[in-house]
């Protein structure tokens, strides 16, 4: 489906918003800029030989769509995490000057484990290319489960301690909570809660394990076969090449069932407004920051 398609569809909706035709070119600017980090990305990784594959909403798009889904402006990837150093040289020599990246490491300010292509001027949190890292796990389930759960304690206070609670939409409740496992996992790690863990996220080389999981919160709630993202082949597209997972039939069935089918047209709009608003949320906290207000 096309975006052209999606907001005819949208359009003939009895239900949809008035404006919906305004908001929608609105989200496109957005959406654009997102997929054409992507591009930028995939041609420094293509240059310089990196392996990644897209996963996610960025592969359904790629698979079903023939680019990104209509109503979702995100882009994931995949990264094996020996490949992360590679990765910072080849972005450091040759990534459009249009953009930036953070990485673990770099930044004790940056929240996220993964890293993230923004466009220069804009806040991380609005408009990125998330690359999450893959890491290597052990065979043996219980040696795995207890990796993962070290994994998952160690991306969680990076979370909380480098978290500043003003950049993020949150209800006051969720500030509050927030601010008590800051203060939790500073006590526990101190300055290292904000480090790269590198000697952790390494035990376990990708390449010589039999699965794989993301850097992440979730790290071993969900486990894929590393030959998955080492295999990784190139999808055609009429915007390019892609390298995509080598059984990505097979994860987006387990990861969306049927994947051909297509939300309710309702479900779809409500998206799109609630990116919209986001966006709006942001630019806002952007011009305040600038002193523009």
């Amino acid at each position: 489906m096309t975006n052209r398609e999606f907001l005819e569809e949208a359009l003939a909706y009895e239900g949809c918003p008035k404006d919906f035709a305004e908001r929608y070119a609105y989200f496109c600017g957005y959406q654009k800029m997102a997929f054409d980090m992507l591009k930028e990305f995939v041609r420094v990784c293509d240059k310089h030989g990196i392996l990644y594959a897209l996963s996610s909403g960025s592969l359904l798009g790629i698979v079903r769509d023939g680019g990104q889904i209509p109503w979702d402006y995100d882009v994931d990837l995949t990264v094996p995490y020996f490949e992360k150093d590679r990765l910072c040289r080849a972005l450091d020599e040759d990534l459009d000057g249009r953009y930036r990246y953070y990485v673990p490491g770099r930044d004790s300010r940056y929240r996220p484990s993964i890293m993230r292509i923004v466009p220069k001027g804009y806040m991380h949190q609005v408009i990125h290319v998330d690359v999450f890292f893959l890491i290597g796990l052990p065979e043996d389930r219980n040696e795995r489960e207890a990796y993962c759960r070290e994994v998952r304690e160690k991306v969680r206070a990076r979370m909380y301690v480098a978290e500043r609670l003003s950049d993020y939409p949150y209800p006051l409740k969720t500030k509050l909570h927030n601010s008590l496992l800051k203060l939790k996992y500073l006590a526990r790690y101190g300055k290292e809660a904000t480090g790269d863990n590198d000697a952790l996220f390494s035990r376990y080389d990708l390449r010589e394990a039999p699965c794989a999981a993301a850097v992440s919160t979730k790290c071993g709630k969900s486990v894929a076969p590393a030959a998955r993202y080492l295999g990784a082949v190139k999808y055609h597209t009429k915007h390019g090449d892609f390298l995509v997972p080598g059984d990505y039939e097979e994860y987006l069935k387990m990861k969306y069932g049927d994947w051909t089918k297509y939300l309710p047209v309702e479900k779809r709009i409500r998206e799109v407004e609630k990116q919209c608003r986001l966006f709006e949320w942001y630019e806002g906290r952007m011009r305040k920051a600038s002193g523009k207000v």
